[in-house]
């Protein structure tokens, strides 16, 4: 299946993307547990790679774990991925994934908290291992629990979602920033050029168009 994803010239593999179906992949780096085995590792790119374009919206979660337990990654991360949301559906996983296979397969899955319509994911584990502190996960938690409290509202603007990012920049330079819309394909991005990520403009990528080739590129 086709994706686009936010990338480096000459890498094949796969970042932060979207795919045909609306199913996104964020990665993050974490606390995980190193590897049991010292050799037949493949990296994590390309194994994210092989999942994108295998996630079909309505089987993501499956279609995913099935990748990453047949393959072995030598770095703990956390890959969220979502999907376009139908109403009746959690449309949001964390994969919580390293090379510990013994545990899990290596591959431990957390879903939103029940009740709970939305799901935070930084840069450490929360099931498969201890968390450590993350004033980033709490600020984030903290936040998303006051807009769905707040009286009339029902989910999250753009300018909205940009705040909470804004809220939680870290003192390293950011490369990229991306707000996905799942249901209408459409990635918001803010690219690292000179200056970081969160001092650049945006711009809205039409995945669907992207991907069947409607997009002027004479700019």
């Amino acid at each position: 299946m086709g994706f686009v994803t936010i990338n480096w010239p000459g890498i094949i593999g796969c970042f932060t993307a979207m795919n045909a179906d609306g199913v996104t992949f964020n990665i993050n780096d974490t606390n995980g547990f190193p590897p049991v085995q010292t050799s037949g590792f493949l990296p994590r790119i390309l194994i994210y790679r092989e999942a994108i374009e295998s996630a079909r919206a309505v089987s993501a979660l499956a279609d995913v774990e099935n990748v990453l337990k047949a393959r072995v990654t030598s770095t703990p991360q956390n890959l969220m991925v979502t999907m376009p949301y139908s109403g009746n559906n959690d449309a949001s996983v964390v994969f919580e994934y390293d090379g510990y296979y013994l545990l899990d397969g290596g591959v431990t899955v957390r879903e939103p908290n029940i009740g709970k319509d939305y799901q935070v994911c930084t840069n450490h584990c929360r099931e498969r291992k201890q968390p450590i502190s993350c004033e980033r996960y709490l600020l984030l938690s903290t936040q998303l629990e006051a807009i769905t409290a707040s009286a009339g509202t029902t989910h999250l603007t753009l300018e909205n979602a940009w705040e909470l990012l804004d809220a939680v920049v870290v003192n390293n330079p950011t490369h990229h920033r991306v707000i996905f819309e799942p249901n209408k394909k459409l990635m918001h991005v803010a690219l690292s050029v000179i200056s970081p990520a969160p001092q650049r403009n945006t711009i809205t990528l039409n995945v669907s168009e992207l991907l069947a080739g409607n997009i002027d590129t004479s700019d």
